[in-house]
């Protein structure tokens, strides 16, 4: 017979706060992918909605280490900061 494992209370709440996080890091990064194509939020959605949190951030990857194509200055500290938290 097998035994059912029911989190308790505070388990529930931890794991529901880490999806909390987790999502808002997804669209911090959603956020600065349309920043960085000088698009609005709503259209920067669309553009990353099919994308898997991966493809997003090697996206955002590619588009921090050749800033030359967004016209945005290396060594910038906003380029320094995304690269920190990649």
């Amino acid at each position: 017979m097998s035994v059912l494992f029911l989190p308790n209370r505070d388990e529930n709440v931890g794991l529901g706060l880490i999806v909390n996080r987790w999502a808002l890091f997804e669209s911090f990064i959603e956020e600065v992918i349309a920043g960085l194509l000088r698009i609005d939020s709503f259209n920067g959605r669309l553009f990353t909605s099919g994308m898997t949190y991966n493809a997003k951030r090697d996206l955002l990857r590619v588009m921090i280490e050749y800033p030359h194509q967004l016209r945005v200055r290396r060594g910038s500290a906003f380029l320094d900061e995304l690269g920190n938290i990649l």
